[in-house]
Order: C-alpha cells, then sequence, then structure tokens
C-alpha cells in the first residue's frame, strides 16, 4: 500500500505482480521494457493506471481503477471490478512527472495490436484509442459505453459486448463492426464500414463476435443507428429482435 502516486520502472525484464498493490488516492504507473502480468493475489487498486509496457499485458484480476492510459508494443487485456474511464493519468513519483492520454498500441507499428478492456460497469472513452491498422478492440461492458471529448476510436475491428445501451457520436474510423448488446447503439465511423466478424488475441480466450445482435435477452431487441461516411458492407447477420 502506498499513499500517493508510485512508478515501476522495469528496464530489461518482464513484471509479475502476485500480491496486491493499493495506491491510496493516487496513480501507478508501469514502465516496462517486456510484459506486464498478474496472478495469485495480485490486484491493483488505484486511482489511475498508467501503461508504457514494451511487450504484451495481461491484467485479468479484480483490479479497481477508475482512470486508465496506454502506450504500449503489444495487446493489452485489463479487467476491472466497476466503472472505468480512457483518460489521462500523470505521475508525479519521479522527476519527470510522465503523463500518458487515452490507449495508443501504434506508437512503433503502423499495424498496431488488440485490446480487450472487461468493465463490470460503465465505460467512458475520454481520449482517443488508437490501435493502428489491424489491431482490434473489444469491449466486453456490463453497464454502458459512451465517449465524448477527445475520445474517438480507430482500430482495424471493433466488438461490442455491452449490458445497456452504446453511445460513440464521435469521428471513429472502424473497418469492421459487430455487436452483441442488451440496449441500443448509436456508431459513428468517418468513412467505410462492414458489419462482420472481430476477433481479439489480446485474452486466453481469443473472443469472436460476428454480426450484430440487441434481441439476446429479449426477443423484442433495441434499435440501432449506424452512420457511416462512405461505403456501408453488410457481411453477416444484423438481428434488432421483432
Amino acid at each position: 500500500t502506498v499513499g500517493g502516486d508510485a512508478m515501476l520502472a522495469v528496464t530489461d525484464s518482464d513484471l509479475s505482480i502476485d500480491a496486491p498493490i493499493h495506491v491510496t488516492d493516487g496513480t501507478l504507473f508501469l514502465d516496462v521494457f517486456g510484459d506486464v502480468d498478474q496472478s495469485e493475489q495480485g490486484t491493483i487498486t488505484a486511482s489511475g493506471l498508467g501503461l508504457m509496457v514494451g511487450g504484451t499485458t495481461m491484467l485479468p484480476l479484480a483490479n479497481d481503477v477508475d482512470t486508465l492510459a496506454a502506450d504500449t508494443d503489444g495487446t493489452i487485456y485489463f479487467n476491472d471490478v466497476d466503472g472505468l474511464t480512457v483518460g489521462t493519468v500523470t505521475e508525479s513519483a519521479s522527476d519527470s512527472d510522465m503523463s500518458l492520454t487515452g490507449i495508443l498500441t501504434a506508437n512503433t507499428t503502423d499495424t498496431g495490436y488488440d485490446v480487450k478492456l472487461a468493465v463490470a460497469e460503465d465505460l467512458l472513452i475520454t481520449e482517443a484509442i488508437d490501435l493502428g491498422s489491424e489491431g482490434n478492440l473489444f469491449l466486453s461492458v456490463i453497464g454502458e459505453v459512451n465517449q465524448s471529448g477527445q475520445g474517438t476510436i480507430t482500430a482495424s475491428g471493433l466488438a461490442l459486448m455491452v449490458g445497456g445501451d452504446t453511445k460513440l457520436p464521435l469521428a471513429n474510423d472502424i473497418d469492421v463492426l459487430a455487436a452483441d448488446t442488451d440496449g441500443t447503439i448509436y456508431f459513428n465511423d468517418v468513412d467505410g464500414l462492414t458489419v462482420g466478424t472481430v476477433t481479439e488475441s489480446a485474452s486466453d480466450s481469443d473472443m469472436s463476435l460476428t454480426g450484430i445482435h440487441t434481441a439476446i435477452t429479449t426477443d423484442t431487441g433495441y434499435d440501432v443507428k449506424l452512420s457511416v461516411g462512405e461505403n456501408l458492407l453488410i457481411t453477416e447477420a444484423i438481428d434488432l429482435g421483432i
């Protein structure tokens, strides 16, 4: 347990977390050359979590973080027990006072990497998510998904497993969209869009979604609005109920 911000710098290897990290009223900043993973009791509790990681990030345990930001050269899987914001995280533990904004996996390669966020309440995206030309974003959210401010999404594919409404009205740039939701969907894209299949490789499960379905728990389903800047191609089923 640490009062205030904490920064862990691992310059030449991986970081494994197998005991709890509790940063009271502060942010945890991980600057890691290799991979980051957690096991046993290695949960993270902090106001903010900043990830500067040279490899893959696997944080599947019952973490409790308010704001997440990342700049990585690998896939990210992050699980949170309540609400989460993708925003800005700044640390004051080091002399440099480093800051991260949004989620970026396309810093050293244009192709980027997959990201999966599992959130037990609502997800709010206030800063940009950029996964490059081949990275897929998989959102598994119990509550609602919203974006505001600079919170655009750029990725090859976007998969929505959402228990509430999804509102993504900003200038997003996605090639393929798939969704399985218990709420309405509004999605805006700046150019062409395909309703198809999206698969993630960030978690051990390698989950996949196909088409758009809003009639999973109710036959009546929910409304969907797709706003597309160029052509729309539908290659998989859209089922909004009856």
